[in-house]
Formats: structure tokens, sequence, C-alpha cells
């Protein structure tokens, strides 16, 4: 969900929250953490949860709006990886940078279909190493 409101004719701010969900299934792979390392099958799930506070560059004045953005925040990081029995659980924030581009195509003054791609940017910390995704998005544009 992403909230955006005219700063200028052609500028806006707001912002977004997000759940982006990733799985693999990794054949006989070695999980290391610290001194220890287990060897098998893995499963791993990733839940994260950006918060992003952001701005956008619109080109106005047509039907089709082409917009630039970037976005400031932090994502919430839950990853786990399954080895039969046992589990490894991370759960933590990272700071998060976020590019992005898009058009929306106005079907009125108040509403429009919107398309875009986005770069998700999470830098390391002492919990996680960097995580990194980009996000393709479809959807409707409201205006009030």
């Amino acid at each position: 969900m992403e909230f955006y409101w005219h700063v200028k004719p052609n500028l806006d701010a707001g912002v977004e929250v997000g759940w982006n969900v990733f799985y693999s299934k990794e054949d006989k792979k070695t999980y290391t953490e610290g001194t220890q390392s287990i060897t098998g099958v893995q499963y791993r799930y990733t839940n994260a949860v950006p918060i992003i506070a952001g701005a956008r560059w619109r080109k106005t004045g047509g039907k089709t709006e082409p917009y630039f953005g970037a976005g400031l925040g932090t994502t919430s990081v839950n990853r786990s990886t399954d080895f039969g029995l046992y589990r490894i659980y991370n759960n933590t924030w990272q700071f998060c940078v976020r590019p992005e581009a898009g058009l929306v195509y106005k079907l009125s003054t108040y509403s429009g279909l919107t398309a875009g791609v986005k770069y998700y940017a999470n830098f390391e910390n002492d919990d996680l190493s960097a995580q990194t995704y980009f996000t393709v998005n479809i959807g409707f544009a409201f205006a009030f």
C-alpha cells in the first residue's frame, strides 16, 4: 500500500508499507553460524516488510504520466532456514534505500492504472547480511 500527496504540480511525497515473501530449496548446502556448521537440504523462507518514506517526480500533462522516485526507511526481515527438524531463525530490522520508476495511465481526473519497478537495497547489520530484491508493481491509483 502506498499513500502519496501532491506537494507541487510535479512532486509527490508519501509513505509505503509492503510485504514480500521469498522461498527457495537448496540441495545439500552447508550453513555456518559462528563456529557451528550443518549440512543438508535447506528450505529457506524470507518475509520482508518495508516501511518507506519517499518522493516522486512526475511528468504531468498527458494521459500517461511517467515517474521516477526514491525512498528511505527500514525493513523488518524475518528469515528462517529449515533442516529437517532444525530451524535457524533470524528477525532483524535493516536500513533500506529504494529507487523506483513507473507510469500512471489516467482513466479520469481521480483514477488510473499504475505499473512500476522498485529496487530494495537493505543494508547489512550485525544480525544479517544485506538483502536486496526487485519488485514489479501493477495496480490502481485513486486521487482524493
